[in-house]
């Protein structure tokens, strides 16, 4: 009778054992849980102070940073320039003003109706005409873009084309359908609140 005696108390002590075990695994976890977020915290406070040191010291770092800000310089240009590859390809441009995608062989932003610098120049210098290939000014009197290989005729033809375009709207010849521009007769896309061409407002 001893020895059944002796065999359960061994058996109790090895399932107290066990559950004690069990609980300091699971007490564990919870705490490496813990740790973790606290690290992801600490990890987010680090980035957040680079940001911030990046933002105030752009100019005037320490020696000790000056690798790593070469290296932010360069990765941020890097970025830009693709950018900018994906406006080309797009054939479009942002907004100074708003920061809105728009043509780019437009006047004015579709959106909020600011001027777009670029074509100002070519109302300021009637021998260059805006490239339809890349969005570019370029001299009328060659015969490819210097910038995408565009032929020049394509952008003059294209030129012609929106001038004939806009005296038939302006002598009521245009399609009754499509919306456009009270002030210069160029057709209005649907979404758009200005003119892409005089940045009149549309309404």
């Amino acid at each position: 009778m001893a020895f059944f005696d002796d065999i359960g108390k061994r058996i109790s002590q090895t399932g107290q054992s066990a559950v004690q075990k069990t609980k300091e695994m699971a007490d564990v976890a919870k705490i490496n849980t813990v740790i973790s977020d606290e690290e992801r915290r600490l990890n987010n406070n680090y980035i957040q102070i680079g940001r911030l040191y990046v933002e105030l010291h752009s100019d005037d770092y320490e020696q000790a940073f000056a690798d790593m800000m070469t290296e932010i310089k360069d990765a941020e240009k890097k970025i830009d320039e693709y950018k900018q590859q994906i406006q080309d390809i797009k054939g479009v441009i942002r907004c100074e003003h708003c920061g809105a995608e728009i043509p780019n062989i437009a006047a004015f932003c579709s959106v909020c109706g600011t001027a777009v610098p670029r074509q100002q120049v070519m109302e300021n210098d009637p021998s260059k005409i805006l490239c339809i290939g890349c969005g570019q000014m370029i001299p009328g009197d060659i015969k490819f873009c210097t910038s995408c290989g565009r032929a020049v005729t394509d952008s003059i033809q294209a030129q012609q084309q929106n001038l004939g375009e806009k005296m038939e709207d302006a002598a009521g010849l245009g399609e009754s359908s499509k919306r456009v521009c009270a002030n210069c007769g160029v057709e209005i896309e649907d979404d758009s609140r200005f003119c892409t061409s005089c940045g009149q407002p549309v309404s």
